[in-house]
């Protein structure tokens, strides 16, 4: 978290954008998106059933949601309001309040890590704390998979003005290249 992003201020902005993220998203990922992505983390976690997975800022639980279909899932976000979207869809994963950088789990608890463009909103000087504690949950031989704003995808789009900035609600971005 930088110093220009006290915790507090960017918990309350994705409290305050919780309902009309997930609206957006849903309503403006196509079927074939949501598709394409599940046949993603369905080929990458490379079980059917049983895994035990960390979504580490699941936001308004769309994934968790359909990995706890067959896994057992741990979603994690700093937002109340998203956190109760999760608990909202009825789904069997177990939503938990925290830091990605402070996690409430134990070490090699988890089979899999997934994080769906979560890192891209880290602060620079939080983004190293985040990827060891995922690594220090994460069991020997376990499985992590996360996306990233690709600036290439991105850049022609009016909300992605530079490689990195914040949004107007204030979230802050940072973009990657291949």
């Amino acid at each position: 978290m930088s110093a220009a992003d006290d915790g507090r201020d960017v918990r309350a902005r994705w409290d305050a954008g919780a309902a009309i993220y997930d609206a957006r998203r849903l309503r403006s990922r196509s079927r074939w998106m949501l598709l394409l992505e599940q046949m993603m983390y369905r080929d990458a976690l490379a079980a059917p059933r049983g895994l035990r997975i960390l979504d580490g800022g699941c936001g308004t639980g769309a994934l968790s949601a359909w990995l706890a279909e067959t896994h057992t899932v741990v979603g994690v976000d700093q937002s109340h309001a998203s956190l109760a979207a999760l608990h909202g869809r009825g789904s069997r994963a177990f939503p938990v309040q925290g830091d990605l950088a402070r996690l409430p789990l134990r070490p090699a608890s988890v089979d899999a890590v997934v994080s769906n463009v979560v890192i891209p909103h880290v602060a620079d000087d939080a983004l190293q704390a985040v990827l060891a504690e995922w690594h220090r949950v994460l069991r020997p031989g376990g499985v992590l998979i996360f996306t990233v704003f690709n600036w290439h995808d991105v850049q022609h789009f009016k909300a992605f003005p530079a490689a990195a900035g914040h949004f107007p609600s204030g979230v802050h971005y940072r973009t990657y290249t291949v």
